[in-house]
């Protein structure tokens, strides 16, 4: 792609946090005219699919509300739950 023309819109993703989206409203570092679309990328443990490598799937959501107060309750309960996972995986 050209560097003549202007990048106006991209995706700010992370696992199991939409802390970075509010990093950077937060520190004003959007520059002009740029759109920041939040988005989540949240693992799934899917056991019983073994083809699956660990039975992980990750799915990736775009367009979320980075200030819904619900939705941080749920992602911390993921990374409590990913913690929880790797602790588990470490101790094999």
């Amino acid at each position: 792609m050209s560097s003549s023309v202007p990048l106006r819109l991209t995706g700010s993703t992370d696992h199991d946090t939409l802390a970075g989206v509010r990093d950077l409203r937060r520190d004003k570092t959007i520059p002009e005219g740029l759109e920041v679309v939040p988005g989540i990328e949240l693992n799934s443990v899917l056991p019983e699919r073994s083809d699956l490598g660990e039975g992980e799937v990750h799915v990736l959501g775009l367009g979320v509300d980075a200030d819904d107060d619900e939705l941080e309750a749920a992602l911390a309960l993921q990374r409590r739950s990913r913690r929880t996972r790797f602790e588990r995986m470490v101790r094999r």
